[in-house]
């Protein structure tokens, strides 16, 4: 299971001793346009694909220009580690703390008082 659609490149070789399922997080891309944008129900989606899957066990990729794909592939790993082979993480951080200073900065440079 990926979590971008950038990995089917690199997935693409491993078709023939493997399923691969690339998904565009909701809201994203091809997905649907279902509310909420959450980061809790875009963890809960990654379940509830590897549910409708019917895949006991996968790998699980994320990553790609700090895509919060990785930050859901590492949280997942420990909330539903029984459920993974291995995950593959690239171009990630590990926490997403830099957010509220971005979040700050984007605040005050589109501020109309400024």
């Amino acid at each position: 299971l990926s979590m971008h659609k950038k990995t089917e490149a690199w997935c693409g070789p491993f078709a023939d001793i493997s399923r691969g399922l690339v998904s565009d997080m909701r809201g994203r891309g091809a997905s649907d346009k279902h509310r909420p944008y959450t980061h809790a129900r875009w963890f809960d989606d990654v379940e509830e694909l590897r549910q409708w899957a019917k895949d006991e066990k996968f790998v699980m990729t994320g990553g790609g220009s700090m895509s919060h794909g990785g930050f859901l592939t590492l949280e997942y790993a420990l909330a539903y580690q029984q459920h993974l082979y291995g995950i593959v993480v690239s171009d990630s951080a590990a926490q997403m703390s830099h957010w509220g200073t971005i979040n700050m900065t984007k605040a005050a440079l589109t501020d109309p008082r400024v």
